[in-house]
C-alpha cells in the first residue's frame, strides 16, 4: 500500500495567509506587519535590490509593535534556514531582537497574539524564566511572545 505524503504548503502560501489574517484581523495595525523583498529574479534586479539596501537572509516579515520590532521568518514543516538567514537571526538577538521562526498560520496567530499581550504577561514570564531557568543562562531577554501565550494560557487553566 502506498503511504501518503500530504503536501506542505509553500512559504509563500504560508505567508500570504498570515499577512491576510492579521490584515483582516486587526485592520487598525494595517501597515506595521510588513515584507522585507529581499528575493531576486535575475541578475540584474538582485544587482539593483543590493543598491537599493536590500540584504540577503533578512526575515520575510517585520512586525512592529508597541515600539518593538520582531522578525518573522517563514518556513513549512520541512523549510529550513539559509546561512545568511541564520546569521541575520544572530545579529537580530545580538542586538536583543526578537525573532520568531514560524511554521504555520496558527503559529502566526499564537505569536501575534502573544505579542499583543506581552505587556500584561511580562512580569509572569520574568516570573517562570527566573524560577525555572536559573542556571541555564536565560534573562529577561528570553520572554518571548510564545513563552508569554503559553504562559497565559498555563495560567487561565489553573485559575479555572
Amino acid at each position: 500500500m502506498l503511504s501518503h505524503t500530504p503536501i506542505q504548503p509553500s512559504e509563500t502560501r504560508i505567508q500570504a495567509l498570515c499577512f491576510q489574517w492579521h490584515w483582516n484581523t486587526f485592520p487598525a495595525y494595517r501597515g506595521l506587519l510588513h515584507t522585507h523583498n529581499n528575493n531576486s529574479h535575475n541578475a540584474i534586479k538582485g544587482a539593483l535590490n543590493k543598491a537599493l539596501g536590500i540584504v540577503k537572509g533578512v526575515s520575510d516579515l517585520e512586525y512592529f509593535f508597541a515600539g518593538k520590532s520582531y522578525f518573522i521568518e517563514l518556513k513549512n514543516l520541512v523549510g529550513y534556514q539559509t546561512p545568511e538567514q541564520k546569521q541575520f537571526q544572530k545579529l537580530v538577538e545580538s542586538q536583543g531582537g526578537c525573532y520568531q521562526i514560524v511554521r504555520s498560520l496558527e503559529e502566526f496567530q499564537h505569536l501575534i497574539e502573544g505579542i499583543h499581550t506581552q505587556c500584561r504577561y511580562q512580569a509572569t514570564c520574568i516570573q517562570v524564566i527566573s524560577e525555572t531557568n536559573r542556571n541555564s543562562g536565560c534573562n529577561v531577554n528570553s520572554c518571548s511572545p510564545l513563552t508569554c501565550i503559553h504562559v497565559k494560557q498555563q495560567n487561565d487553566r489553573n485559575s479555572d
